[in-house]
């Protein structure tokens, strides 16, 4: 009797994890619009065996799996709606765990795949989730993670996804409700969007973009080209020093004056905004040389450099530099 129930158990056993199930396509039409689909589903569900032949897709795995398989697809293959709706699905738990939803974000304002793209980039660049996944059709942006994680992906996209007159030219922050940790006082827990609307041509985007990461050295950034913004994760600090900088460099016209900013929490962490009349990258590669601060950054829209250092780096670097204003 024991072996009897022992061998009814295994096979019990065998027939859930190699349960399958087939679907239909109806609204993906060619073999990369159906291949889309089939990727989303098996990369976010993590499933091993799904194949396409025709127009149906099989699927083989668990009954978490086939559920997970069953509420996707009918997202992915649904017939277009015009014009597109910018929403977000509940969250799906996959097999019944709160910490492990997968939801996703349906697209309205981006025109064009390029668009599409960028913000399905941003989201993945800065929130480090690990599945992130597209599909163009549909304009669908599927996230799997902790809620915590999702939330953030959903901020970004909640942000950017939106008509050009709507974008605003506001820096806007969102804190990722992370519970303090005692052990670690650098947690990466503010995002920030900081459109950038002065810069008229795609060169000054990408410098002023450049200067602003590297300045504040944020860990995870992406700029937005079709968006005109630059997408950061960060800390406290960071978000304070990225506003100050977006404050004074994101402007139609040059100041004629030098501008410091001391960081709250480290005073001797100094970041100068040195307007010259020269060359920008000529007085920075002379800076570098000379005065080898912690860090030089350029902007030739405003014709400024930014250099960050400690005090007695930053006053080394306005002996090399004052001389350039004369």
């Amino acid at each position: 009797m024991y072996f009897k129930l022992t061998f009814a158990a295994i096979v019990s056993f065998a027939a859930l994890t190699a349960a399958e199930r087939v679907f239909q396509f109806e609204n993906s039409k060619t073999s990369q619009q159906m291949k889309e689909v089939a990727e989303a589903i098996q990369a976010t569900g993590e499933i091993r065996e799904l194949t396409i032949n025709g127009n149906e897709m099989l699927v083989k795995g668990s009954p978490a799996e086939l559920e997970f398989a069953a509420w996707l697809f009918p997202q992915l293959d649904a017939p277009l709606t015009s014009p597109r709706t910018h929403t977000a699905t509940a969250d799906f738990l996959f097999d019944g765990d709160p910490q492990d939803v997968v939801r996703v974000l349906h697209v309205a304002h981006a025109d064009s795949d390029i668009a599409f793209l960028e913000l399905h980039t941003a989201i993945r660049a800065t929130t480090e989730i690990r599945h992130v996944h597209e599909n163009n059709r549909t304009r669908s942006i599927v996230t799997r993670a902790r809620p915590i994680d999702v939330d953030s992906a959903q901020w970004i996209f909640d942000q950017l996804d939106q008509a050009s007159k709507d974008l605003g030219s506001k820096p806007r922050l969102y804190t990722r409700p992370i519970p303090p940790d005692p052990g670690r006082s650098d947690l990466a827990n503010h995002l920030g969007i900081f459109p950038l609307t002065h810069p008229t041509d795609p060169y000054d985007f990408k410098e002023l973009a450049t200067a602003l990461r590297l300045t504040a050295r944020v860990p995870w950034s992406y700029t937005d080209m079709p968006a005109q913004a630059l997408v950061v994760r960060g800390d406290a600090p960071q978000m304070e020093m990225l506003r100050w900088l977006f404050e004074h460099l994101d402007q139609a016209s040059s100041f004629d004056k030098s501008i410091e900013y001391r960081s709250p929490q480290q005073p001797n962490d100094i970041v100068y905004l040195f307007h010259t009349s020269l060359d920008t990258s000529t007085n920075a590669d002379e800076l570098r040389q000379q005065s080898r601060p912690g860090m030089v950054a350029t902007y030739d829209k405003l014709n400024t450099l930014i250099v960050r250092g400690t005090e007695a780096e930053i006053l080394q670097a306005r002996q090399v530099l004052e001389p350039s204003r004369r």
